[in-house]
């Protein structure tokens, strides 16, 4: 299963791709409309990049062994 997910990049962008072809399914069987899709997509997105970024800077903050 870890080879999946880092097929695609890891579990956080699998789960954005999951909540974005949901979201867009519900687009398409007008259960949402435009603004309501478009909205979802930046959140789902922003907190991924959000995410992804916290998780950088706290790697690059971490003290090495030596120190």
């Amino acid at each position: 299963m870890i080879k999946f997910f880092n097929f695609f990049g890891g579990r956080k962008s699998v789960f954005a791709f999951l909540l974005f072809t949901l979201v867009t399914i519900f687009f398409l069987l007008n259960k949402a409309n435009f603004d309501q899709w478009s909205n979802f997509c930046i959140w789902v997105f922003g907190t991924y990049a959000v995410g992804n970024s916290v998780e950088l800077l706290t790697k690059m903050n971490k003290p090495t062994k030596d120190e």
